[in-house]
């Protein structure tokens, strides 16, 4: 696929997310999918892995959470996204030690993801985000210093 075929498709992935159509976004993925969520130290692998990483995104905020692409820096073989997930948590929110419970808090959490596309797929997502300052956004870090 060419470099603006693969950002095309991370847009469509992401309004896909944006609307809980997870069946649309699994058509894009391959079966040996990798997932590595970098903050939490967690892999996820294949269909279900991307639907469990994503579906837990997806529960915090189940009635306005939205991702919104600032930038993206495509190439034929992959993109590199750059993204705001904004919303409400109102739902639970995974952890590797349990999940958080909905804090009724606002949140605007810059992320990266990086793509990898292999025979027209995605074939692995290494995402990375801020959760210190996600945890501080719900009231549940310690407070930013000015």
């Amino acid at each position: 696929m060419s470099a603006q075929d693969n950002a095309r498709l991370a847009r469509e992935v992401y309004e896909a997310f944006n609307e809980g159509d997870f069946e649309r976004i699994l058509e894009h993925v391959s079966e040996d999918l990798e997932v590595l969520s970098v903050a939490y130290g967690q892999t996820f692998r294949g269909p279900e892995g991307l639907r469990q990483f994503y579906g837990g995104w997806r529960a915090m905020a189940p009635d306005d959470g939205h991702v919104e692409v600032s930038a993206q820096l495509p190439s034929e073989e992959g993109v590199t996204n750059e993204n705001i997930f904004r919303g409400t948590h109102t739902g639970p929110l995974p952890t590797p030690t349990g999940a958080i419970a909905a804090t009724g808090q606002s949140f605007e959490l810059p992320f990266v993801e990086v793509w990898r596309f292999r025979e027209g797929k995605i074939a692995s997502i290494h995402g990375y985000h801020d959760s210190g300052t996600l945890m501080q956004q719900l009231g549940i870090g310690p407070p930013s210093e000015a």
